[in-house]
């Protein structure tokens, strides 16, 4: 058996978060990397079909986290949050007088991907404290 030596932990990837389609023939997911020269990971959307016929597709990239899918009820959009930082938010939030923390570090906000139309993500939240999600307790 061959040991997993510390290169090869920048090549692991975790899924996770999965959110069914309304129709359920569709599936977007989270996935975590990593990057070595950045010494970070991340997470980006990619799109999987339920019946596994087709090869995942990436929806989003780049060393941002793009989390918590949710579909659109016609199946045509997906919402999520993502701590971007694209040049039209910033223009955005400096056209509303929203500062960011000290830190400079962007905020998640809402996000929506069309799959019809392709392109990119738009955002359509503008929170200074950024957008958090909080998940109920299962019933019993």
């Amino acid at each position: 058996m061959n040991a997993l030596r510390t290169e090869g932990l920048y090549k692991l990837v975790e899924t996770k978060e999965l959110a069914i389609s309304a129709g359920g023939f569709q599936g977007a997911y989270v996935q975590k990397e990593f990057d070595r020269g950045e010494d970070r990971s991340f997470y980006n959307l990619w799109l999987v079909t339920a019946d596994g016929r087709e090869q995942p597709v990436r929806l989003t990239r780049g060393l941002r986290n793009d989390r918590c899918p949710m579909w659109s009820s016609d199946g045509k959009q997906i919402a999520f949050l993502s701590d971007r930082s694209d040049e039209i938010e910033v223009y955005q939030l400096k056209q509303r007088n929203v500062l960011k923390e000290k830190t400079n570090q962007p905020k998640s906000q809402i996000w929506i991907l069309d799959l019809n139309r392709g392109g990119e993500a738009r955002q359509i939240t503008y929170c200074p404290e950024g957008v958090q999600i909080e998940y109920a307790e299962p019933l019993k």
